[in-house]
This record gives structure tokens, sequence and C-alpha cells, in this order.
């Protein structure tokens, strides 16, 4: 039953559309990881295009495609950390485009672990950028009703059936330094 809920959403994804669906952390703006749709998302969120966006993996199968460009490190943080609401920091493997990063040869990714946004990135079978819903610089929004006000009329879809279960952003540990550090906690 859930794979039909988020089905059309995958298909709006797909064609570039943008939406808001709640994550494992907040509520996010999501949309395919393509420059196109990066340029607009920047634009609605009217975020530096030099901050980058965080890249959702979408199953085991990108996870195992992202980490063979990783070390033993990065390997291993991927393996404990994840599913989870953690954002690793990793060297930006060439399938992910610069525009997503802000232009860096890192990128942010996680791997959720919420099942209405897993069964919507499985069948979508391809890696979405996400940030909180939010104007770049506030606090991320929690309630339905804000959001609707605030973004409603400005995205492709707004779904809210399900909420998001932390209601905090990912913690986040950039694993292209050795040692690994923190940061946001």
């Amino acid at each position: 039953m859930l794979e039909e809920e988020v089905s059309h959403l995958a298909v709006d994804l797909k064609k570039g559309k943008i939406g808001i669906f709640p994550c494992d952390t907040v509520w996010g703006f999501l949309g395919i990881a393509t420059e196109d749709v990066a340029h607009r998302l920047y634009h609605l969120k009217q975020r530096p295009t030099s901050l980058p966006m965080i890249v959702l993996i979408p199953n085991k199968k990108w996870l195992i495609r992202l980490q063979h460009t990783l070390n033993t490190a990065q390997v291993n943080a991927t393996q404990t950390m994840w599913p989870g609401p953690i954002t690793l920091v990793l060297p930006r493997p060439d399938w992910v485009v610069s525009t997503v990063t802000g232009g860096a040869d890192t990128v942010a990714c996680r791997f959720p672990h919420f099942d209405p946004l897993n069964r919507l990135l499985d069948q979508l079978d391809y890696p979405v950028m996400s940030t909180s819903v939010n104007r770049s610089g506030e606090s991320p929004l929690h309630e339905p009703s804000e959001i609707q006000a605030l973004w409603g009329d400005k995205v492709d879809f707004f779904e809210d059936r399900w909420v998001p279960p932390l209601r905090k952003p990912s913690v986040i540990w950039d694993y292209t330094v050795a040692p690994p550090r923190m940061i946001r906690s």
C-alpha cells in the first residue's frame, strides 16, 4: 500500500518537480539531484549556491556504488552509521553534480531510516537532494500548517500524511579529514 501512496510522487520527482516530504529528521525539500533542479531549489530557498545540499542515498545498490569511491574508514562509517539520521561528508563521486555540492569536491550524504521516505527513494532509484524546509539561515519549520502557508504554492507537492519522527536536523560528520570531525551535533 505504501508503494502506491508514494509512486505518483516518484513520477513527479523524475519529471524534475520539487516537493516537500517528511524526512527521518525534519521536513525536507526534495528534488532529483540534477543541475537544473538544484538551481531551482537554491532559488526557491534563497540559499547561496556555495552552500551544499544533502544527497539522500536511495537504496543499498546506490550505497554500494558510493562505497566504491571511499577509503576503509569511510566505508566503515557508512556501514555503522547508516541507515539513520547521520549525514556523512564524503568525497564527491562523479554521479553527483557539483551544483548540488556548492562546487565542492565533497558531498554530504545520508541513507535515511524512515519507511515512507525510503520507499519513495527506492522507487526513484536515483539520488535525491534535500534541504530543510525553511528560508536559508532560518530555523526549520515543523508544523504542516506553517509549511503549507509559507511554501504550499511554491512547490509542486507537499506530502503531509506522515511526519518526521525526530523533528531535528541530522548530525553531520566530516569523513574527508582524519580524524573525522563532527560539524553539527
